[in-house]
C-alpha cells in the first residue's frame, strides 16, 4: 500500500493495485540497461566473433598445411612412376600452394603485428602477399603449358611416351581430392565471419586442387589405356594450367583494384546517407567519396549544417557521425567535412535594416557628386 501525501490536504490513500511513477521508473531502470554496460555487451560480442574468425582461419590455416604436403608427396610419387603431364600440373600447382600459403601466412603474421614504422597498420599486406603468389602461379603454369606443347609436337612427329600409372597413387590422389574438397567448404564457411583474404585464397587453392586433380586423373587414365588418345595427357596440362593461370589473374585484378582504390559499391553509401537520416542531416545535400583501401573501405563525407548551428554543437555532430561510420565493419577510416548552409528567412526586414539598405543606396551616389566636384 501506498500513501501520498498532497499538498495542502491531508493524506490520500491509493488503492494498492495503482503503482506509484516511482516505482514505474525504478522498474524500467532495471529492465533496461545502461548505455556503458550496453557498450561493454557490444564490446565483448564483437570481441568474440574476432576470436572466434580467428580461430577458423588459424584451423583452415594448419588443415590446408597438412593436406598439401600428403598432396605434394603423392603427387610426386605418381609422376615420377607415370611421366603424366597432366600429373605434372597437378604437382607443380601443389607445389606452388605450399609456397603461397607460406607467403600468405607471413603476410598475415605482419598483418596482426603493430610496428611503430606503419602508424596505421599493416592490413594491406594480405593483398600483396595474394599479388605474389598469383604471380607464382601463373608464371608456373606458364612453364606446364609450354612443356606440354613440346609434348604434343613429339608426339605427332612419332616421339611418343608411354604412361604407366599405379593404381594406389591414383586412389591416395583421388582421396586427397575429397579432402581438399572439404577444406574448399570449410574454408568458404570460414570466411563468412573471419572475412579474411587469407581464407579466400585458401578456398581458392583448394578449389582449383580439385579440379587439377580431378582432371589430371581422367587425362592419365584415358591416355594410359586408349593408344590413339595419347594426346590427352598433354593437352589436360595445357587446359589444367591454362584454366588455373586465368583464374589467379582475375584474383589478382581484384586485389590491384582493392589495393588500388576503387570506387565503393553502393551500398555502403546507402548506409552512409542512412546514418545522416538517423541523426537528422539533411543527406539531400550530402556528398560522399568512398573507395577501397585494401579490403575495406574509406569515406569522405562532406554534409550541410545551418550557418547559424553554434560551434560546439556543429562539432559534436561531426565527432559522433565520424565515430558511427567508422564503426562499419567495412569501413576502414572516415572523415567528415562541415558545410556551412545559409538560411533563408522570409521574416519582415526590420526598421534598423531598412535604414541599412537606404545608406548604402545613397553612399555611392554622394561618392559621385564628390567626383563632381
Amino acid at each position: 500500500m501506498f500513501i501520498a501525501v498532497m499538498p495542502g490536504r491531508g493524506t490520500s490513500q491509493i488503492s494498492p493495485g495503482a503503482a506509484a511513477p516511482e516505482e514505474k521508473d525504478i522498474e524500467n531502470q532495471q529492465t533496461r540497461p545502461l548505455n556503458g554496460e550496453r557498450n561493454t555487451q557490444e564490446a565483448l560480442v564483437e570481441k568474440g566473433k574476432k576470436t572466434l574468425a580467428f580461430n577458423y582461419g588459424k584451423a583452415a590455416g594448419k588443415a590446408s598445411w597438412v593436406v598439401n604436403w600428403i598432396l605434394l608427396v603423392v603427387k610426386a610419387i605418381a609422376f615420377f612412376f607415370s611421366a603424366s603431364e597432366s600429373v605434372c600440373a597437378s604437382l607443380a600447382d601443389s607445389a606452388v600452394d605450399l609456397i603461397s600459403q607460406f607467403v600468405l601466412s607471413y603476410a598475415e603474421h605482419l598483418k596482426n603485428t603493430k610496428s611503430v614504422s606503419y602508424p596505421v597498420g599493416r592490413d594491406k599486406m594480405e593483398g600483396v602477399g595474394v599479388l605474389v603468389c598469383a604471380a607464382i602461379m601463373i608464371m608456373a603454369c606458364v612453364e606446364i603449358i609450354q612443356s606440354s606443347c613440346v609434348t604434343l609436337f613429339e608426339g605427332t612427329h612419332g616421339i611418343r611416351e608411354q604412361l604407366e600409372l599405379s593404381v594406389l597413387a591414383m586412389v591416395i590422389l583421388g582421396v586427397g581430392t575429397v579432402f581438399k574438397f572439404f577444406l574448399w567448404i570449410y574454408c568458404r564457411w570460414a570466411n563468412k565471419f573471419a572475412k579474411s583474404e587469407l581464407l579466400e585464397a585458401l578456398a581458392e587453392d583448394h578449389l582449383n586442387d580439385c579440379f587439377s586433380n580431378v582432371a589430371a586423373i581422367f587425362a592419365a587414365c584415358v591416355s594410359c589405356e586408349v593408344e590413339k588418345a595419347w594426346w590427352l595427357d598433354a593437352a589436360g596440362g595445357v587446359g589444367i594450367s591454362a584454366v588455373i593461370a586465368w583464374r589467379w589473374f582475375f584474383i589478382s585484378y581484384d586485389q590491384v583494384k582493392q589495393l588500388v582504390g576503387f570506387i565503393a559499391p553502393n551500398a555502403i553509401n546507402h548506409e552512409v546517407l542512412k546514418l545522416c537520416k538517423d541523426m537528422d542531416i539533411d543527406s539531400s545535400d550530402a556528398q560522399i567519396i568512398s573507395y577501397n583501401d585494401g579490403s575495406k573501405y574509406i569515406v569522405e563525407l562532406i554534409i550541410t549544417l545551418p550557418e547559424m548551428m553554434p560551434f560546439q554543437q556543429t562539432t559534436q555532430i561531426q565527432q559522433k557521425l565520424k565515430a558511427q561510420v567508422s564503426e562499419l565493419d567495412e569501413i576502414r577510416r572516415c572523415y567528415v567535412e562541415v558545410d556551412a548552409k545559409e538560411k533563408q528567412s522570409s521574416q519582415p526586414i526590420s526598421v534598423l535594416s531598412a535604414a541599412a539598405v537606404m545608406l548604402q543606396l545613397k553612399f555611392p551616389k554622394r561618392k559621385k557628386q564628390m567626383k563632381l566636384i
